[in-house]
């Protein structure tokens, strides 16, 4: 596949190949690729928690210090009946 660049991303190419950084523009477009790879798994991976979290209803309101003291009691009770998460089990 062929494709053209700006002047600006050209200018980028050579800057990152003269620095020693990529051995070639080969390098330094196959390592942006697999960047934007990784950005766009993450940004996917971030729609889907915003989705379940818009999919579980109304949050609960209350300052920063009560959710957390509710999210403690709620964790503390699922570790005492043996239902917390395994990782959380883990490490006990």
């Amino acid at each position: 596949m062929s494709t053209s660049l700006t002047p600006d991303q050209e200018a980028l190419l050579e800057r990152a190949v003269a620095s020693g950084r990529f051995a070639s523009r080969e390098d330094a477009v196959a390592e942006a690729l697999a960047m934007l790879d990784e950005r766009l798994a993450k940004h996917a991976r971030l729609k889907r928690d915003i989705e379940i979290g818009l999919e579980s209803g109304p949050g609960e309101a209350g300052s920063f210090t009560e959710v957390a003291r509710r999210a403690r009691a709620r964790f503390e009770a699922q570790q005492a009946s043996g239902k917390g998460p395994p990782s959380a089990q883990a490490a006990e």
